[in-house]
């Protein structure tokens, strides 16, 4: 039966999603402002192609989900791939350790770059690091929330937008290729342990109380799946594949959020009025 409900709700999802112009992702050894011209390549051996076809596979499985929700279509560069599709390019090369392993930069004219650090994302033999797919997923979110930001200087709080991109991210490389990385030692991170006695918008960074956040923006999901499936008993919405039980989760709440416009100028007044006004318009 539960399965029968999740499977009606992703049809209805699906039927009222943006459709995206591509699902496909490329993944170019090249920086975005490399003099290199477009098609040459500045470094990735091939021992590390089955790690790029891998991380490009699970892109595109994390991309039909995001679309099914209903979410935009991310503005990143749309290039050809080497089967002549149209597809999402990610830059893949060695940059400074200061930035994160993985990240999506605002240009400008609110569209989006995402890149990957070479030498942070691979094993010394060129294979692919689970935490990697759940780094890809996380950034392409951020991709996705930037669609729906009106003005370059009005970016919402960290609680709001790692938050959102850390539940978001940690599901869908959970219920893809059930990997779970931050399980057992780090059971509080995963879960999205932080301190809600404190103001949600003046989180912790030295606790990461932003990236933590997440489990504020898992329970509106999971609010949302068990409010479809209308089901009295929650065992009948336990998710319990990957040797985790959990509930589902229905992120398309975070679509009908994000749709309600930020007031900015950023700050955290501005962020509180913004997730007031959200909820009592999408959740009542």
């Amino acid at each position: 039966l539960a399965s029968a409900m999740l499977a009606l709700t992703v049809a209805a999802q699906t039927a009222n999603a943006e459709t995206w112009p591509t699902k496909r992702f490329v993944f170019k050894n090249k920086s975005a402002n490399s003099p290199l011209p477009d098609g040459v390549f500045d470094g990735y051996p091939d021992s590390h192609l089955i790690a790029i076809e891998a991380y490009e596979n699970y892109l595109t499985e994390v991309a039909v989900r995001y679309e099914a929700m209903g979410f935009k279509a991310p503005k990143l560069p749309i290039i050809q791939n080497d089967s002549g599709d149209d597809a999402y390019l990610i830059n893949v090369y060695d940059y400074s350790d200061g930035d994160g392993v993985a990240r999506v930069d605002l240009m400008p004219d609110m569209s989006t770059r995402m890149r990957l650090d070479l030498s942070r994302n691979f094993t010394d033999d060129g294979v692919a690091l689970p935490i990697t797919f759940e780094h890809l997923s996380h950034e392409l979110f951020h991709a996705v929330q930037r669609t729906y930001q009106r003005n370059y200087n009005d970016d919402m709080g960290h609680w709001i937008m790692e938050g959102q991109a850390q539940a978001v991210g940690m599901e869908m490389a959970l219920d893809i290729d059930c990997i779970d990385e931050n399980a057992g030692s780090a059971e509080g991170y995963r879960i999205g342990g932080r301190a809600y006695y404190r103001n949600l918008a003046e989180p912790n960074i030295d606790k990461k109380e932003d990236y933590r956040s997440s489990g504020f923006w898992r329970f509106l999901a999971e609010m949302r799946a068990a409010s479809a499936m209308n089901e009295k008993d929650p065992i009948e919405y336990r998710d319990e594949r990957c040797g985790v039980t959990r509930y589902r989760a229905d992120y398309s709440v975070l679509h009908d959020l994000l749709s309600e416009r930020f007031q900015g100028p950023a700050s955290s007044n501005a962020d509180l009025r913004w997730i007031d006004r959200a909820l009592r318009q999408t959740t009542k």
